[in-house]
């Protein structure tokens, strides 16, 4: 979610006498595929298989060798003690053949995720601009019982009808941009939201918002500057 600050004069239709504009812009980011909870026991089994492999990263190729070897002989040495015959060689000598075969090993053990969204068209970014040339992102006037940003913002999201399926994350903005808008200065902030709804096309009901790919912005924002910020915007989710 951006919130667009934009100064402007007080003769313009729809401003306050602060001469502000604050319009927000949504844009479609994926969510993270989670995997189900670990139990206390795989929990631990992570956490020390994530300290050896930390571990054996900072050994040299030769360090584990070394490392593997002696190991292998001290093996070799309890079996021959406890008259045992060890009939596999456990990795005495690491070569890069032995390690592309555990590599496969371990990678065939591991199913993806599907990432395949239900939706087609929430493939690749998505912008919602607003149908008025003039103004691009969705926009309503700043109100002076605005106490933050984070209101202003949920009341964009009710003008817009995603109340119910769109949800700010946080109180305050995770990123800023600071430029000029048609000779006029801009602060874009930028708010974390999760949709929690399906119907994410809602905004589109009332005919004055449109979901617009990333691709075709060019055709649909005339200004270079908040084109060149959106598609940024794109390219960072």
């Amino acid at each position: 979610v951006a919130a667009l600050w934009r100064s402007g004069s007080a003769a313009t239709p729809g401003l306050t006498r602060s001469g502000r504009l604050l319009s927000v812009g949504l844009l479609i980011q994926r969510k993270a595929v989670l995997t189900p909870d670990l139990t206390e026991l795989e929990t631990r089994a992570s956490d020390l298989f994530t300290r050896l492999d930390f571990e054996r990263s900072r050994l040299s190729d030769f360090e584990l060798r070394d490392r593997a070897e002696s190991e292998a002989a001290k093996r070799s040495l309890s079996a021959a003690a406890e008259g045992k015959v060890q009939v596999a060689r456990d990795g005495a000598v690491i070569t890069a053949k032995d390690l592309m075969q555990r590599w496969a090993a371990e990678q065939q053990a591991v199913t993806l995720a599907s990432r395949e969204a239900a939706d087609p068209s929430l493939k690749r970014p998505a912008v919602l601009l607003s149908t008025d040339a003039d103004l691009c992102l969705p926009c309503c006037p700043v109100v002076d019982g605005d106490a933050s940003l984070r209101a202003a913002c949920d009341r964009l999201l009710e003008l817009m009808g995603l109340t119910a399926s769109c949800r700010l994350l946080g109180n305050a903005p995770v990123g800023l941009h600071t430029y000029k808008y048609k000779k006029s200065p801009v602060s874009l902030f930028l708010h974390r939201a999760i949709f929690t709804g399906a119907d994410w096309r809602s905004a589109e009901a009332s005919g004055s918002w449109k979901w617009v790919d990333a691709d075709s912005l060019p055709g649909r924002v005339p200004d270079r500057r908040l084109l060149k910020k959106l598609r940024l915007l794109a390219a960072e989710f």
